[in-house]
């Protein structure tokens, strides 16, 4: 039986995060489940695996193949969320927008530079205009060090507000929609559903029998690492009893799921 959403947003809980979609997308997932994992770059993001393949969420809301374009045009999280998974919040762009959106000043245009002498050197802040490259210098001895970062940390927000080849690819100019992701528990717009796969800690254990006296019986453990993709196993020889042994492999596996959920 199909679910009945009423409320503008779905929020689907991951064992990363909650993955926000558009109520109206909900149907689309059909019944498969939505997780989060470590992509190649070290970012958490949501997934959705169908058919035997692996999406990014964001992809598969726009129905976006990366494969078309050779890799050239990505998803763009708009507030830089990639678990806010509104269409209003997602846009395809080229890698270039992508980077300037992600980025901003926190990375980019924003240096550190080490004075000669005994001064304390300098915070600039860096940008290009009309084929030139610009620099604005903010002195530690004046302003000391926290404060010339933030002097040149603003200087360069407001470079990329005025200069069109920045603002054009920044969406930090509203965050008036970023509310949502505040209090997701509390939000009357947004239903939660949980998403995640609840492991049991007595299933996968195999128990192997004594071949001979000098080859003991013995339970192998197996738990599978899905940030490592790989299966992790441990071997729990019986000693004293058959029992014993499975209440160790079974402690195992609840400290591999217990560690696994953070």
């Amino acid at each position: 039986m199909e679910r009945t959403i009423t409320s503008k947003y779905v929020g689907l809980i991951t064992t990363r995060g909650i993955a926000i979609i558009d109520s109206k997308n909900y149907p689309k997932l059909n019944g498969h489940k939505v997780y989060s994992e470590d992509d190649t770059k070290g970012y958490i993001r949501p997934r959705i695996s169908m058919n035997g393949k692996s999406f990014a969420l964001s992809n598969f809301i726009l129905n976006h193949n990366p494969g078309d374009s050779n890799g050239k045009l990505t998803v763009d999280h708009k507030n830089r969320d990639p678990f806010d998974n509104r269409e209003e919040n997602l846009r395809i762009v080229n890698q270039e927008t992508q980077s300037i959106n992600r980025y901003g000043s926190i990375i980019k245009g924003v240096r550190f530079k080490k004075a000669k002498g005994k001064g304390k050197g300098f915070w600039i802040a860096t940008w290009s205009e009309n084929n030139k490259v610009h620099t604005k210098y903010f002195s530690v001895n004046k302003y000391g060090y926290e404060t010339a970062w933030e002097k040149a940390y603003e200087y360069r927000l407001l470079i990329e507000v005025f200069i069109p080849k920045y603002f054009d690819k920044l969406c930090l100019k509203d965050n008036s929609e970023s509310f949502i992701l505040n209090d997701v528990n509390n939000n009357p717009d947004i239903t939660i559903i949980d998403q995640t796969r609840k492991l049991d800690p007595t299933k996968n254990i195999t128990y192997y029998p004594a071949k001979n006296r000098r080859r003991r019986a013995y339970y192998v453990a197996f738990f599978y690492n899905s940030k490592k993709h790989k299966y992790e196993s441990k071997t729990f020889s019986v000693w004293d009893t058959d029992e014993k042994a499975k209440k160790e492999a079974i402690k195992w596996r609840k400290k591999k799921i217990k560690k696994h959920s953070k």
